[in-house]
């Protein structure tokens, strides 16, 4: 199960903490998946458009997304979502790392997917 951050995404914040280059995703998005989304976050993908999302960190390894909640038109038959995958383009891009639902979500086609503007993961056991 490929979950957590990228290895994409380790080097980018390392080349930055070591000023290598600098290190900032414009947008990123979040893609549905209705089971493990694996490496590169391409496997069980809900064949939903990718969501363009805002995040903030609240505390020490701690972030969220912020603003409004986002609404998602289910244009695809019965599915249960599972886990989610962010990346940095619309289409295509880098996969930024995968994230597992506390609980799924079972939606038909037809429905309007409104989700929490808090969005919550923690990272632990990361640092020293």
């Amino acid at each position: 199960m490929a979950l957590g951050p990228s290895n994409w995404v380790i080097n980018q914040m390392w080349d930055a903490a070591f000023g290598i280059q600098p290190f900032y995703v414009n947008q990123p998005y979040i893609q549905w998946h209705s089971g493990d989304p694996g490496s590169g976050g391409n496997s069980n993908v809900v064949a939903i458009d990718r969501q363009a999302a805002v995040f903030e960190r609240i505390s020490d390894g701690v972030w969220r997304t912020a603003g409004a909640p986002m609404e998602v038109a289910i244009d695809v038959p019965d599915v249960t979502i599972t886990h989610i995958s962010i990346h940095d383009a619309l289409d295509d891009g880098n996969w930024l790392g995968n994230l597992v639902g506390n609980q799924s979500i079972s939606v038909v086609e037809g429905d309007l997917l409104t989700l929490s503007d808090q969005i919550q993961w923690t990272v632990t056991d990361w640092v020293a």
